[in-house]
């Protein structure tokens, strides 16, 4: 269980979230969403533990996270950003995937057959079988968020935190990270929060949607909420949202002035 106690955080004098509460059950993936500058990304960064210039609490399992060490952070929570990413241009596919196994780790101890067993499915459930040799140099930039995407998969960890990991993917792409974000919080303990702005991705991908707006949680549900007058509302767009006829969630078609 994650819990969030009026958390209030201001950066370059502008107040990006203001009193923040929210609790966020385990198995439930939550999808944090709002305009431009809305703090989603923020949001995420205090949440890993990256970012403490904050006042308020956040309880993981009960425990404050600001009063917490850097290892035990690492061994819970895991943050997948995609801006300024770190990795190694000259390792392979499947290395980098594995490194997500590291947090199990002291420095010194080698992968198992568990480990490796676990980069596999990863890879297969995310099709990188094809690029699991090639070097994270060689490969496109899709490949290479796919890739950082299922190495924090295999970290394990209790909260699992990913900003935008749809941006610049295909269908089929945003169809397995998705698949494989339900997989992630149907077979343990674990709890993922995903900020992003394709409210279609969202509404596909999430249990519970939350809008930042003014640095407060502005409207809260499940993919129902989405309308014409959502969209209007939080983005500024008109638009006409139809159902899916398989899946009857929301699909948003943008109406061009």
């Amino acid at each position: 269980m994650l819990k969030i106690n009026n958390i209030s955080c201001t950066v370059k004098k502008r107040n990006l979230l203001d009193s923040i509460n929210l609790e966020v059950p385990d198995s439930e993936i939550l999808g944090v969403t709002g305009g431009p500058c809305c703090g989603k990304s923020l949001l995420l960064n205090v949440l890993s533990g990256n970012y403490r210039k904050y006042t308020g609490e956040i309880l993981l399992d009960g425990r404050d996270i600001l009063n917490a060490s850097g290892k035990y952070l690492k061994r819970l929570i895991t943050g997948c950003t995609f801006e300024n990413p770190q990795y190694n241009p000259e390792s392979t596919v499947y290395d980098t995937v594995l490194s997500g196994r590291r947090s199990h780790k002291s420095i010194f101890m080698p992968y198992t057959d568990i480990d490796r067993e676990a980069a596999g499915r990863c890879i297969d459930q995310l099709r990188l079988g094809p690029f699991s040799g090639e070097r994270m140099k060689n490969i496109s930039a899709s490949i290479v968020r796919m890739s950082l995407f299922a190495s924090s998969i295999i970290a394990e960890s209790g909260l699992l935190l990913v900003d935008s990991p749809e941006s610049g993917t295909g269908y089929r792409q945003k169809a397995d990270i998705t698949a494989l974000l339900k997989k992630y919080t149907a077979s343990a303990k674990k709890t993922v929060i995903v900020a992003s702005s394709d409210l279609n991705f969202l509404a596909a991908a999430c249990d519970r949607i939350i809008v930042l707006e003014k640095g407060k949680i502005a409207a809260e549900g499940s993919a129902s909420i989405i309308d014409d007058k959502f969209m209007k509302r939080f983005f500024n767009i008109e638009s006409m949202i139809s159902r899916n006829v398989v899946t009857s969630l929301p699909e948003i078609h943008v109406i061009e002035s």
